[in-house]
C-alpha cells in the first residue's frame, strides 16, 4: 500500500511554548509525515490486542487494558495529527481480516512446518 497509494499529511506549524508543544513537535520532528496509510501504530496496537484477546489464559483485565490502549493509540494518532481516519480504520481492518484468515484456513499450521511457529 506504501508503494502503491504513497500519502503524506500536512501538519500544523507548532509553536513550542510549554511541555505539550515540545512533545507534539518532537513527534513531528522525529516521525515523518509519509506512509500513512495503513497506519502501523494502529496496526500494531490492534495486532497486540487481539492476541491477548484469544488467550484464555489472560486475565480479561489485561484484555480490557490493551483494548483501552490500543482504541487509545488510534484516538491519539487522529488528535495529534499523525493520521487520517482512514488509515486507522484500514490498519484495524488488515488487523481483523487478517487473523481470520489465519484462522479459518489454519496458515499456522503451515508455518510450524518451516518453525516459524513454535508448537503450544
Amino acid at each position: 500500500v506504501f508503494i502503491i497509494l504513497p500519502t503524506t499529511i500536512v501538519r500544523p506549524h507548532v509553536e513550542v511554548t510549554n511541555f505539550t508543544r515540545f512533545a507534539v513537535d518532537f513527534i513531528y520532528r522525529t516521525d515523518v509525515p509519509n506512509n500513512l496509510f495503513p497506519s502501523m501504530h494502529c496496526l500494531i496496537s490492534w495486532i497486540a490486542y487481539m492476541v491477548l484477546r484469544r488467550a484464555s489464559s489472560v486475565p480479561k483485565g489485561i484484555k480490557w487494558f490493551q483494548f483501552v490502549m490500543a482504541i487509545l493509540v488510534c484516538i491519539s494518532t487522529q488528535t495529534i495529527k499523525q493520521h487520517y481516519i482512514v488509515d486507522f480504520l484500514l490498519a484495524v481492518l488488515i488487523a481483523e481480516v487478517v487473523f481470520y484468515l489465519v484462522k479459518k484456513y489454519q496458515w499456522t499450521r503451515m508455518f510450524r512446518k518451516i518453525k516459524f511457529v513454535q508448537e503450544t
